[in-house]
Parts: structure tokens; sequence; C-alpha cells
């Protein structure tokens, strides 16, 4: 392995490292933003085989992942 890989690894790794530390530290409306990405994320892989045609589409998921992902602010 070339040192220039070396490098170039080690540094992406850094990179990753600050990021997740980063994200484990957010407060106030960032925190709010991340969990709200993560319940989108909880959502998309009910409605995401729907949305494909792998299974049948199903109304009443598709309401209560919806209900799910409202704004507070509404």
């Amino acid at each position: 392995m070339t040192l220039s890989k070396l490098v170039s690894g080690a540094a992406l790794a850094s990179l990753i490292a600050v990021a997740a530390h980063a994200h484990s530290g957010a407060t106030g409306i960032v925190k709010e933003r991340m969990d709200g990405m993560g319940v989108m994320k909880d959502s998309m892989k009910v409605l995401a085989p729907m949305m494909q045609g792998k299974t049948a589409y199903d109304a009443a998921a598709v309401r209560r992942e919806a209900e799910k992902n409202r704004s507070p602010c509404r």
C-alpha cells in the first residue's frame, strides 16, 4: 500500500469519526431535525416496497406513516 493511500484512508477515517462525534452532541433544533430524519427513514422502510410495486398499496399504512412525519409546527 502506498503512503498516499494510507494517508488518504486515515484522513477519511478521521472525518467520519469527527462527524459521528458531532452528531452525538446535537441539541435543540438540530436534534429535532435529526430525530425527524430517523422517523422518515423508518417510514420509508414501510412505504418503499409499496412504491416499488413489491407489496400491495395499503392506504391505512400510508396515512399512519404520514401522521408520524407531520411537522409539529402544523
